[in-house]
């Protein structure tokens, strides 16, 4: 708290403020990005308003995104590069900052290496691949990929880039002969597009950038 909020952290701050049926129509008109964040942030704010309890949020998430960076790359390599990879995650600068800024960015970093540790014990055929793959014939489950991804364009827009780099890399990667479980997983991004949909709504009559 050693420096002031600037514009954009004001901003997270007097919306997760305002009441709901205003906050509620200002998501729809104008600010659906963040949306999660903002959400967030209004819980938070329940239990304490100074300018170092509003960043902690960003921090203990951040915090979080640590322990998924290990566990993704973990599972990409071993111990040894997990190790690696957590120590640079810790000195990066970027990191760093948004980890000390009321705005949504820790958050969508945290959701957005889920969705893709998520997705690759789906490929690396674990024991998650049981509960991502249960036949042709049933509803996939709505935990994991499918819960993180979803959460992530909630957090921010840019989600829906990761999720396009996702699907591409699943039909370059995934060999032939395997894929029955892409068509589990064309399912899995039809309800991830159903469930994202007022956001897409909220860009095509906004004409948000």
């Amino acid at each position: 708290d050693c420096k002031p909020f600037w514009f954009d952290e004001c901003f997270s701050v007097e919306v997760a403020r305002i009441g709901w049926r205003n906050f509620l129509h200002l998501m729809w008109w104008r600010e659906a990005n963040m949306s999660l964040y903002y959400i967030l942030l209004r819980t938070w704010l329940t239990a304490g308003q100074s300018p170092f309890f509003i960043r902690s949020l960003s921090a203990i998430l951040s915090g979080g995104t640590l322990l998924a960076v290990y566990w993704v790359a973990k599972r990409l390599y071993d111990r040894q590069v997990a190790l690696i990879a957590a120590a640079l995650f810790v000195c990066n600068a970027y990191s760093i900052r948004y980890a000390q800024e009321a705005r949504s960015y820790a958050l969508f970093l945290l959701l957005a290496t889920l969705s893709s540790g998520f997705l690759v014990a789906w490929m690396r055929g674990s024991s998650l691949r049981s509960q991502f793959v249960i036949s042709d014939s049933e509803v996939l489950p709505w935990y994991g990929y499918v819960v993180t991804s979803v959460l992530a364009v909630y957090a921010h827009f840019y989600a829906l880039l990761l999720i396009a780099a996702q699907s591409t890399a699943v039909q370059i990667l995934q060999p032939h002969n395997q894929l029955a479980q892409s068509r589990n997983m064309r399912r899995v991004w039809g309800v991830i597009g159903l469930a994202v949909l007022p956001l897409l709504i909220f860009v095509a009559k906004t004409g948000a950038g």
